[in-house]
Order: structure tokens, then C-alpha cells, then sequence
């Protein structure tokens, strides 16, 4: 096994960074701050993070995409929040069922532009998530229920398989995914992670998914099978997220939180909340963008009921992880 170790890129510490996405057009990176509500981005200059600058939007956010405009789609606590290329930020309206007390989490853009987001239980309800899909036009669907805390999304390198992170089952889900008609079948575990919690999430060129362990301070590369083949160790015990970034999206940036940590850890010198930056020997997949319209957005249809059907047959929580 490979064994890397990321150094510290940023002079700045967050509360809980989060959701990294490159913008090649820019070649900047952004990351979401959740509980300041605040929009970072940033250039990486050879081991550093440079020329920050910060957009703060009222209320906490808990994830990026690039669209194809050249706008931003941000999920918030309970809608979406489109950022148009001049800067200007258009609102939607609640998505999420009103007779529950959670929140969306992270998200990502499959190759149709199409926008999948998790959610996260702020009342304590267990194993009553679900994992959402967006159209472009602003339409929601549910794709699956019964999630404990939905994480990183991602896909393999043709498309064809979507990868999903339940953190509270620490288990690594993928399902059959129809990029034309975003339909994701056949959903399996593929593995149950040790020694930490999965959290965000990146896929390589040669299909193996990098995935960050929050509690432990670490970045490891998985096979589908779940073998370790990489670890990038990190000094900040909250590891939450990766993104693959350069030119040749041959490095990898990790985000790190300082929140759930005790006064302690945090006096005892870690690096908690800072970027980091690290070489993973492998290049990564370029992310999708979004195919909605951030000048104008259409928000679609009004929310959608608690009564939704989803596309797949909701996971047994009972089921093994």
C-alpha cells in the first residue's frame, strides 16, 4: 500500500469546509464553508492556496457545482441557491418535505447536467434520508429513501455507475446509472468502511474512488471490492472532502472541519479546518456541471410533497452494511 501525506495549504481554518469543486476555465478551486454560509475560492499556486476570496450568503450552505454557464449551483439547508456569472445570487424555494426537520448535504452533477443531492437529519430520525435528483428545468424526484446520512456522490469514468456514501452505515453504495434518462438501477454495497466514516468523495481515471474518513484524519483509495491501495494521511482528525485539481487534475485537495472537535484536540496543534494539498500519482475525472440556467433559474414545479415516489425500491434498514 501507497502511503502519502498532504501538506498544508491554506493559512486560513474553517468551521467545517466542505464540497471542493475545480473550475478549470478559472483554474481556481471552491469550497463551501456550511456553518458560515460563506462561498471560498482560491488559486493553487505550486503548495499553496492564494488570492482568496470569499462570497458570504446568509445562511449555511452545504455544497458546489460549476454550471455550464459559468454560474454556480449551491444547495443550502432546504433549496438551492444559483449564482449567476456577474455575481448576481437567485434563490429557489424549499424542496425538502416540511413535515421532517433535516437538511441537503453534499451534491454533485451527473453528465446531463443534472443535480443529485443528500440529505441529513437534524431531528434525530434514523435512517430516513433520501437521496434527490434535480432536472435542469427544476424538477425533484426522490432516488432513494432510507438513507442514514447521505455523503459523497460521485461516478465512474463512462458514466455508468454511481457511487453514494451513507456515512451513518459507513458503507459505500453504487447502483446501474442511465445517463439519458438519469434513472439509477440495481443499487448494491459494494463495501463497509473501518476506522473512521466515509465522508466526501472523488473517482480517479482508473475507476478507483478516493474517499475522505472523517475521525481519522485520512484520504484513502478504495477498489469496488474495498481494498485500500492509497492512504493520504492529514493532520486534522475531520477530513471531509477531496477534489482532484490542476491543469492535469493530477493533485488532490482535502477539506477539513474544526467543528464536533474538542477543546482539547483543537489545543493540541492539529491543523484542523485548514486545505491541504497532496500528490495521489493518478489523475482524476473532471466533474459534471450543471445544465440549468443561473441567470434565469427554473425552479420548476412547486415542492414536492412528503407522498413523492421514488424511483427505486426504498433500502431495508435492517439490511447488513
Amino acid at each position: 500500500m501507497v502511503n502519502v501525506l498532504a501538506q498544508r495549504a491554506s493559512e486560513e481554518v474553517f468551521e467545517l469546509a466542505e464540497s471542493p469543486v475545480w473550475n478549470p476555465d478559472t483554474e481556481r478551486v471552491l469550497w463551501v464553508d456550511i456553518p458560515t454560509g460563506r462561498l471560498h475560492s482560491g488559486t493553487v499556486r505550486g503548495t499553496a492556496i492564494v488570492d482568496t476570496e470569499a462570497l458570504e450568503l446568509g445562511e449555511p450552505i452545504t455544497s458546489a457545482s460549476l454550471a455550464r454557464d459559468g454560474g454556480v449551483l449551491i444547495s443550502a439547508q432546504r433549496r438551492l441557491i444559483a449564482i449567476d456569472i456577474a455575481g448576481s445570487v437567485h434563490t429557489g424555494p424549499d424542496i425538502l418535505p416540511s413535515h421532517r426537520r433535516n437538511r441537503m448535504n453534499d451534491g454533485a452533477c451527473d453528465s446531463a447536467g443534472r443535480f443529485l443531492v443528500g440529505t441529513l437529519s437534524l431531528d434525530g430520525e434514523k435512517f430516513a434520508e433520501e437521496l434527490l435528483q434535480v432536472e435542469p428545468h427544476g424538477l425533484v424526484t426522490s432516488m432513494r429513501t432510507g438513507i442514514g446520512l447521505s455523503n459523497g456522490i460521485a461516478w465512474s469514468p463512462d458514466g455508468t455507475q454511481l457511487y453514494h456514501v451513507d456515512t451513518l452505515a459507513r458503507t459505500m453504495w453504487a447502483a446501474d446509472y442511465d445517463a439519458a434518462t438519469g434513472i439509477a438501477t440495481r443499487w448494491s454495497a459494494l463495501f463497509t468502511v473501518e476506522g473512521g466514516s466515509p465522508d466526501g468523495l472523488a473517482v480517479d481515471v482508473e475507476g478507483m474512488l478516493w474517499v475522505a474518513i472523517w475521525g481519522a484524519g485520512e484520504v484513502r483509495r478504495y477498489d469496488i471490492a474495498g481494498t485500500v491501495h492509497t492512504t493520504i494521511s492529514v493532520d486534522a482528525p475531520h477530513t471531509s472532502s477531496v477534489v482532484f485539481v490542476g491543469q492535469d487534475l493530477n493533485r488532490v485537495l482535502i477539506t477539513t472541519a474544526r467543528s464536533e472537535l474538542s477543546k482539547s484536540t483543537l489545543a493540541a496543534g492539529s491543523q484542523s479546518g485548514a486545505l491541504f494539498l497532496a500528490n495521489p500519482g493518478v489523475r482524476g475525472v473532471p466533474t459534471g456541471r450543471w445544465g440549468g440556467n443561473t441567470r434565469d433559474p427554473d425552479w420548476g414545479t412547486p415542492p414536492r410533497g412528503p407522498n413523492t415516489e421514488s424511483q427505486n425500491t426504498p433500502i431495508r434498514t435492517d439490511e447488513p452494511t
